[in-house]
């Protein structure tokens, strides 16, 4: 798209302005950052009343107990903290460096970060707008530890390129928020480390989850990324502690999908626990969080209620003609032991050795003319019908963790034992009864309906 010119020398303004701004900054001792810090946080919150309505609200619904002096001490105090860690930005390249870094920034689980920096495994980073996020990444890449984040370009392309230019001098890569799903998966197919914010609003079709006592709605992705990429999920941060340029980098929290509890095998309570884990780093230290971005919207949308036949009928469709749905690419895999024969008892149809799956595994199979899914989950056989309502996508491919099934194709997650869908009760898919007799497994479908 072609940029006018006016909108070219507005940018260029901009961004001269911006890199005055980090001269004078670079030009003042730690002790005169601290100061200018100080004076601006009062003139943006006191002065000016910058985004002063959402940061109260904010501060109100997160902290009821508080009183109205102790909420305006804590927004100006969070002015003060965004202005100091601008000025971080500005001196850490000039500062800190590779002989000197612990003079200025902490690890006290060093080894534990390290080992997971150092597992021949993928890992995801997740951290919020807490502390200086910015100053962890750059100690990460300092260190040799390369990250891969994902964020919105900037609209100015000249300060785009500055801080991009800044993030990636110490190995801080962002990919773009559109159109990088090939980029990600090649990330964490290579076992990089991926960093991610996840305190943002994902809109009414996110998680929603519990925030501060709050509804609040986070991308599917983070916990997508751990469930089916076998990347542990460390919940980390990087506060002040101290005076400026004194950070505290730590992991709140840990999650390895190698031994997850099966409480947090799914995309809904893995997303509540970094959330949790999340909060109560911030409940430490609330004038380091940003107070002033809309981390709660709009209430999360209401489901209606879904007759279950008329619900059932087009799921029942797309197993039998699985070409109705345009996007789907895929033909079943017809095993070779499918039965040929009539069996003794009409419901009950043999779907294989009893070995078919190894304990934790999945498989598909055609019985009766219809993909089922067949898990297996602590030496017990589970069935169910085997394409995903949302989009027809192979449940039979998924990724099985404890009893929850996630569909390859867009995240949906299911509960093998009785199908119930992981973001709302009201949605349940088809499952089948399932026995091992004679060393053969069998299947019991449901009576075909003729009709009238």
């Amino acid at each position: 798209m072609t940029r006018s010119f006016k909108t070219e020398v507005c940018d260029y303004s901009v961004y001269l302005a911006v890199r005055l701004l980090i001269c004078f900054i670079q030009s003042l001792s730690l002790r005169g950052c601290q100061k200018f810090a100080r004076i601006m946080g009062w003139i943006a919150s006191d002065v000016f009343h910058l985004r002063e309505k959402v940061t109260v609200e904010n501060l109100r619904a997160s902290f009821p107990e508080l009183s109205e002096q102790k909420i305006h001490v804590l927004k100006r105090q969070m002015w003060e903290h965004l202005i100091l860690m601008v000025c971080e930005i500005a001196l850490t390249p000039r500062k800190v460096h590779q002989t000197n870094w612990h003079k200025y920034i902490s690890v006290p689980q060093k080894r534990k970060l390290v080992g997971r920096l150092l597992e021949d495994r993928p890992l995801v980073l997740v951290s919020g707008h807490f502390g200086n996020f910015e100053i962890a990444g750059f100690a990460a890449g300092l260190l040799g530890f390369p990250t891969y984040a994902i964020a919105r370009d900037l609209d100015n392309p000249y300060l785009h390129r500055f801080i991009q230019k800044f993030r990636e001098a110490k190995g801080q890569y962002i990919l773009p928020k559109e159109g990088s799903a090939n980029r990600v998966k090649d990330v964490l197919d290579t076992k990089q480390t991926l960093a991610l914010l996840a305190d943002q609003h994902a809109g009414k079709k996110g998680c929603w989850i519990d925030f501060f006592g709050r509804p609040a709605s986070c991308h599917k992705a983070v916990s997508v990324f751990t469930l089916t990429s076998d990347a542990p999920m460390l919940v980390v941060y990087g506060r002040r502690v101290g005076g400026p340029l004194q950070f505290e980098i730590g992991i709140e929290g840990e999650a390895d999908p190698a031994d997850l509890p099966r409480d947090l095998a799914g995309i809904r309570p893995l997303t509540q626990w970094y959330s949790a884990r999340l909060e109560d780093m911030i409940r430490r230290a609330p004038e380091q969080y940003w107070w002033l971005h809309r981390r709660w919207k709009e209430p999360p949308r209401r489901r209606k209620k879904q007759k279950r036949p008329m619900a059932a009928e087009p799921v029942a469709l797309r197993a039998r003609f699985p070409k109705v749905n345009p996007r789907s690419h895929f033909l079943p895999f017809v095993p070779r032991h499918t039965p040929m024969t009539v069996p003794a008892d009409p419901n009950w149809f043999d779907a294989g050795p009893e070995d078919l799956c190894e304990s934790g595994s999945v498989a598909e199979v055609v019985v009766a003319g219809e993909i089922v899914a067949l898990f297996r989950v602590d030496r017990e056989y589970r069935a169910m019908q085997g394409t995903c309502p949302h989009h027809g996508g192979p449940l039979g491919k998924g990724t099985l963790r404890g009893c929850i099934v996630t569909c390859p194709w867009h995240g949906w997650q299911f509960d093998v034992t009785d199908g119930t869908y992981q973001h709302s009760d009201q949605l349940q898919h088809p499952c089948f009864p399932v026995k091992v007799e004679k060393g053969r497994i069998w299947i019991q479908m449901p009576a075909p309906n003729h009709g009238n």
